[in-house]
C-alpha cells in the first residue's frame, strides 16, 4: 500500500471531473461519488487500485498492486490537476454561466488509450444501456479481482482481449464486429498505446489506422480519455443539435456546422463540449418556441 496526499485547488470537483470514466453506475472498475474515487486499472508497472478521497482542502490518494508506484505517480493528471487553463471572462453567456455553476470541472488524462478505447468501442452504434452490459459482463466473467480491500475488478488486458474468441465476446453481448474490433485491440495494444505522447493529430492518424476507429472513437479517447482540449468529436448522433442549441439556441445542426460554431474556441473546443456535457445540456426533440434563457 501506498499513499500520497495531493493539494485540492479552492474550485475542484472530483465527481464532474471524474464521471464520464465511468460506465454505468455498477461499473465493476470503479466507483465514484462527490467524495470519492475508486478505480481499477493496469499500468506497464502491474495492476494497481486507486482510492481518493477528497476532504474540501486535500486530496487524499491511496494505492495498492504492483504497480501502485505509478498509480500515485500519475494521480495529478488522472485527476485533471495538471489542467489549470484559467479561462477569461467568456463571451458567449452560456459559457459564462457553465464556469459558473461547474468551474470545479477539470480534463483529466487517463494517459491510457487501451483501457479508455475499450468502453468507448462498446459503445458504437448501440445504447447506453447495451454498452454498459457489456463492459460489466466482460470485466466480471474475464477480468482479475484487483488489489487491495476494494472489492473492485481489473478490465482486461491486452492478451485477456486478443484472447478472447468471438463466441465469449457474443455470449457477453458484443456484437461481432466490434469483437474483432476488440481482439484487433488487443493484439495492437502497445502501438496503440505510443499515441498517449503524441500530439493530437499523431495520436488520431495512430488510432483511425486501426479498421473500426473512425472519428467518433477517435474523438471521445483523445477528448474523454486523455484530456486533449481541442480534441474534435464527429459523427455523433447528438452532439451537433447540443451544441446548435447551446451557442445559437437552434434546436438541430450538423458536424459541419458544429465546427464552425466552436471555430471561435480553436484550441478549447473539447472543453467547451464537455463543459455542455457536464451540465447535461440537451437540444429540444423538437424545434424550440423561443431561446434558451441564456441567450437572452
Amino acid at each position: 500500500m501506498r499513499r500520497r496526499c495531493l493539494d485540492r485547488p479552492k474550485t475542484y470537483s472530483l465527481y464532474n471531473t471524474m464521471r464520464f470514466l465511468r460506465i454505468g453506475h455498477r461499473d465493476p472498475t470503479l466507483r465514484l461519488d462527490e467524495r470519492r474515487l475508486q478505480r481499477a486499472t493496469r499500468y506497464d508497472t502491474g495492476p494497481a487500485t486507486l482510492d481518493v478521497e477528497d476532504t474540501g482542502s486535500a486530496l487524499h490518494v491511496t494505492a495498492w498492486g504492483p504497480g501502485a508506484e505509478e498509480a500515485l505517480e500519475r494521480a495529478p493528471r488522472l485527476l485533471g490537476l495538471h489542467d489549470t487553463w484559467p479561462p477569461p471572462d467568456p463571451p458567449h453567456p452560456l459559457l459564462r454561466r457553465l464556469h459558473r455553476s461547474i468551474g470545479g470541472l477539470r480534463l483529466l488524462d487517463t494517459g491510457q488509450i487501451v483501457h479508455s478505447l475499450v468502453p468507448i468501442v462498446l459503445q458504437q452504434q448501440v445504447t447506453w444501456a447495451e454498452a454498459v452490459a457489456c463492459w460489466g459482463n466482460l470485466v466480471r466473467w474475464h477480468g482479475e479481482p484487483a488489489p487491495g480491500p476494494l472489492d473492485l475488478t481489473l478490465p482486461l488486458p491486452a492478451e485477456g482481449l486478443r484472447g478472447l474468441g468471438i463466441a465469449e465476446y457474443r455470449r457477453a453481448g458484443v456484437p461481432a464486429k466490434r469483437a474483432t474490433v476488440l481482439v484487433s485491440i488487443g493484439r495492437r495494444a502497445k502501438r496503440l498505446e505510443e499515441a498517449a505522447a503524441m500530439d493530437d493529430d499523431e495520436a488520431y492518424r495512430r488510432l483511425t489506422a486501426l479498421s473500426g476507429i473512425g472519428p467518433w472513437t477517435a474523438g471521445c479517447v483523445l477528448g474523454l480519455g486523455l484530456g486533449r482540449p481541442d480534441a474534435v468529436v464527429l459523427g455523433d448522433v447528438h452532439m451537433p443539435n447540443m451544441v446548435a442549441w447551446g451557442l445559437d439556441g437552434v434546436a438541430r445542426g450538423t458536424d459541419d456546422e458544429m465546427l464552425e460554431r466552436l471555430e471561435p474556441w480553436r484550441g478549447q473546443r473539447f472543453r467547451v463540449v464537455r463543459l455542455m456535457l457536464g451540465a447535461g445540456i440537451q437540444a429540444p426533440r423538437r424545434g424550440p418556441k423561443r431561446a434558451p434563457s441564456w441567450m437572452e
